[in-house]
């Protein structure tokens, strides 16, 4: 099974003025085949949080 896995910034910044938003980092899990995807926001943006997301939801021997 091939899996991709990347990572994203969400945030809202209309015509480049006002208050600058913090926004929300999101990873996505894309299974190539089935075309299943898994998408979680990350309270954290760190190797533990991303280490823990991928083991959870990526089964042992997948090619990513």
């Amino acid at each position: 099974m091939y899996v991709e896995v990347d990572e994203t910034h969400y945030f809202h910044h209309k015509y480049h003025r006002g208050r600058h938003s913090h926004g929300t980092w999101v990873v996505g899990i894309l299974e190539h085949g089935t075309g299943r995807c898994w998408l979680e926001a990350m309270a954290r943006r760190n190797s533990t949080t991303l280490e823990r997301i991928i083991l959870d939801h990526v089964l042992p021997g997948t090619v990513s």
